[in-house]
């Protein structure tokens, strides 16, 4: 039987809550973490590659919901650790007693397979890794095709932005690039860019999201940025009744996927 680790000062302990805490070590050791067997199994569902588990006996057990077969990982290290490691290492208290260590993913728009009739939401410089995961959750549920993530500077492997997605994050496919690349590409996909904006001329119920549809979204704070403003096909906004002139993006993202899944469905 494998020793348990029980010492908070043990180096790979020390490393996984580095990689947990520290974007810059996420980049430079090509590493991320995803806790929770409902992640981990959407996870390896979809095909992301394991580094490394640390699984708490005194805690884990099998689901048949989300099933991770360990036995399967012949060559990937499998650390036992006690409860007081693993409440170190866990990020959040409901974790079930299993932590994965996986190698980044890959998230070139290059490797996005722009379907015919396809459904993409493009999210400019967004800020907040909760509003982030939020959105792959609504994402995946609404059967979007696809997130475009644009702006450098985001680090999608934050555990906040990875929690909220609910493992979305690994079931909905991404890329990062930036604002002149993602138009370039969707342009030659032959797809309609609706920029959401407070001053559009028409309302996001009243264009045709049956066709090639990307949806832009803007920051949180600053909105949509002068270059979708004027690159976009068509302005669009959300009707507000009240004293607010804006919707969590995350709440925005809902709103306009599902109009385009009831179109679509309609049609069909």
């Amino acid at each position: 039987m494998a020793d348990i680790i029980q010492s908070l000062q043990n180096d790979r302990i020390k490393n996984l809550v580095k990689l947990q805490k520290k974007p810059i070590e996420r980049k430079e050791q090509g590493l991320f973490v995803i806790e929770g067997r409902r992640e981990i199994s959407l996870a390896i569902q979809n095909k992301v590659k394991p580094h490394s588990f640390f699984v708490c006996d005194d805690i884990y057990s099998p689901d048949i919901h989300y099933p991770i077969n360990l036995d399967e990982f012949t060559n990937i290290p499998i650390f036992k650790v006690s409860s007081e490691v693993y409440d170190k290492i866990a990020y959040r208290g409901d974790t079930q007693g299993i932590v994965m260590a996986a190698h980044n993913l890959q998230n070139n728009i290059s490797d996005i397979s722009f379907s015919k009739n396809g459904f993409y939401l493009v999210l400019e410089s967004i800020e907040k890794p909760g509003n982030l995961g939020a959105v792959f959750r609504t994402a995946d549920a609404a059967g979007v095709n696809g997130i475009i993530i644009c702006g450098n500077s985001f680090d999608i492997y934050n555990p906040n932005a990875i929690r909220a997605s609910l493992g979305c994050l690994f079931s909905v496919p991404f890329a990062l690039t930036d604002n002149g690349t993602a138009l370039k590409v969707l342009k030659n996909n032959n797809y309609n860019i609706f920029a959401a904006h407070p001053e559009g001329d028409k309302v996001f119920y009243e264009v045709d999201l049956k066709k090639p549809s990307a949806i832009i979204m803007g920051t949180e704070s600053d909105g949509l940025s002068t270059f979708w403003k004027e690159n976009a096909d068509q302005l669009v906004t959300i009707p507000m009744m009240g004293q607010i002139d804006s919707l969590n993006i995350s709440v925005s993202a809902a709103v306009i996927a599902y109009e385009g899944r009831r179109q679509r469905l309609n049609e069909s």
